[in-house]
């Protein structure tokens, strides 16, 4: 018995052993297949990263081999420029590929932080449209509130220099003075003035952070040069910062939001001394806070109610108003009045509603009928007013005209839209860079478009109602129409059967407004597709960029 007992305990005994090994041997198994996985994941990301690579390198050898190699400060900022695009490239690919859930306002800030930083260093101060214009502007402000500026524009000796030679297009000799002063300290300070009027107060709300900036590095004695740049990055600062916020917020749209962000025309002038800096970034502000408010109604802080009435103050001082219909979206929400939290009525909105459009018409209207001109008939020795185009000395359309010819004004409205359609497109994606005189490829911007129309039809969590639909199309014509008509009065001579002076970059505010309206839950693409989508988006930014550079540096 005793025995018997022994010899089933050294059975168990054996058994018990037998499992052990057995169990090493299938957690060894299991460290082997996870040290074999680890493996295969680190030879996928090597393997993802040679198309990288090999598309970096022809580029290279495609664009940057072939600019102008005479000048060794533009050989040298040529390089550095391809290094910095070649590294966000690599970085936003591998973000995008190896994230499970990457977020797009981070995608946002690690392709444009660099980007801009490479568009400032080739299109230089003067090369955007009217920065002349907004430098002079920007400058007489920020004297005016260091007390050195009574009724002209005052300046530095050295800033007048810069003022009075800044290039309107690309030029060997510029970006060898830029480059060879960017890092210059004060030689002038003697303060001088400049044969125009100061600076409006109105005119602040477009202009505060260049003015923050010029302020800043003229208490640091910085030089011309890097004073133009340091209030260039402060413009870029405020756009970076309401255009992260904008693609983090919004609750629909936010692919097409963040392709938006990227478009050559936005890179172009977030860091310039332009106002379009700030309107477009409070513009995205404002649209994504309004379908935030609508969407997100009970998680509204009173913070981002504070950051909204900011922006929204922003749009009713820059441009006549023209983009600030964007404030009418928050009325479809339902948000509580009175301490009562009752919600509004329809009626109570309507009325509201109405009330907005009439004051956003009037500060239009009123901005319309400013520009007008007395002209005397020595025949008649009479008195009569026209409405004079100041760049041509002619007489231009009018508000009275307009009303009094309507039949003549829509058909010129038609012809304009037929003449000009095609290139309002291309150049409202970027096409037509600096003063219109670099121009990239077509084919570039049609990938753009492509790009833009599938991040419109991207499935959503949330769904755009009739509502919506209906005040997005109505916004987009009414923007359209007052874009057309401002230029109409402001810079068309009578005897153009076109309205001239609109460029396309006056409607990037509302390329969300028009696209968004196409999504939909039945024509839609899945979330996954939008990894390769972005990784194609984020090259084209690279190619455009190369393409800039064989245009600028010849």
């Amino acid at each position: 018995m005793i025995l018997e007992k022994e010899k089933n305990m050294k059975h168990a005994m054996n058994t018990l052993k037998n499992n052990e090994f057995q169990d090493d041997i299938e957690y060894d198994s299991s460290i082997e297949e996870g040290k074999f996985f680890l493996d295969r994941y680190k030879l996928l990301r090597f393997l993802v990263n040679v198309p990288v690579i090999f598309i970096i390198y022809y580029l290279y050898n495609r664009y940057v081999l072939n600019i102008n190699q005479s000048i060794q400060s533009i050989k040298n900022v040529a390089n550095f420029i391809f290094i910095i695009g070649s590294i966000y490239f690599i970085v936003s690919t591998n973000y995008i590929l190896w994230k499970k859930t990457y977020k797009l306002e981070k995608l946002f800030l690690i392709i444009m932080v660099p980007v801009s930083l490479i568009y400032s260093l080739v299109i230089l101060p003067g090369m955007v449209p009217d920065e002349a214009t907004h430098m002079r502007l920007t400058y007489s402000l920020a004297s005016q509130i260091m007390g050195v500026e009574k009724d002209k524009v005052t300046v530095r000796a050295e800033e007048k220099y810069i003022h009075d030679k800044m290039p309107q297009g690309p030029n060997i000799a510029d970006y060898e003075y830029t480059y060879s002063h960017l890092l210059s300290k004060e030689s002038n300070g003697k303060y001088v003035t400049i044969d125009s009027d100061s600076a409006n107060w109105k005119q602040i709300f477009g202009y505060f952070p260049a003015v923050i900036g010029v302020i800043f590095s003229r208490t640091m004695l910085f030089g011309a040069t890097p004073t133009l740049y340091v209030a260039r990055y402060c413009n870029l600062f405020f756009y970076l910062w309401l255009t992260y916020f904008a693609i983090k917020k919004i609750p629909i749209g936010k692919q097409l939001m963040f392709m938006i962000s990227l478009l050559p025309m936005c890179s172009q002038q977030m860091m310039s001394l332009s106002y379009d800096t700030v309107l477009n970034s409070a513009t995205f502000f404002c649209l994504a806070y309004g379908l935030f408010f609508i969407y997100n109604n009970d998680e509204v802080r009173i913070d981002e109610y504070i950051k909204y009435l900011f922006s929204a103050i922003l749009l009713l001082t820059i441009k006549s108003a023209v983009y600030s219909f964007i404030l009418l979206i928050p009325l479809l929400s339902r948000f509580k009045i009175n301490s009562e939290n009752t919600k509004i009525e329809t009626r109570q909105k309507i009325i509201l509603f109405i009330s907005i459009v009439i004051f956003i018409l009037l500060l239009n209207f009123i901005s319309f009928g400013n520009k007008t001109a007395v002209s005397v008939d020595s025949t008649q020795a009479s008195t009569t007013t026209k409405h004079i185009i100041s760049w041509c000395g002619l007489e231009g359309y009018s508000i009275s005209w307009l009303i009094s010819h309507p039949l003549d004004g829509i058909s010129l409205f038609i012809r304009t839209i037929v003449i000009k359609g095609t290139w309002y497109y291309y150049s409202c994606l970027g096409q037509d860079l600096c003063w219109l005189n670099v121009k990239l490829p077509n084919v570039i911007f049609d990938f753009w478009g492509v790009f833009l129309i599938l991040s419109a039809l991207k499935k959503e969590k949330n769904t755009i109602d009739k509502r919506l639909r209906i005040l997005f199309t109505m916004i987009s014509i009414v923007v359209f129409f007052l874009v057309l008509l401002s230029m109409c009065i402001f810079w068309t001579p009578l005897i153009f059967d076109h309205i001239e002076g609109v460029q396309g970059r006056y409607f990037i505010p509302i390329v969300y407004t028009i696209l968004i309206i196409i999504n939909n839950q039945k024509i839609c693409i899945k979330a996954d597709l939008y990894k390769y989508i972005n990784i194609f988006a984020s090259m084209l930014t690279l190619i455009s960029i190369m393409n800039l550079l064989s245009v600028c540096f010849v």
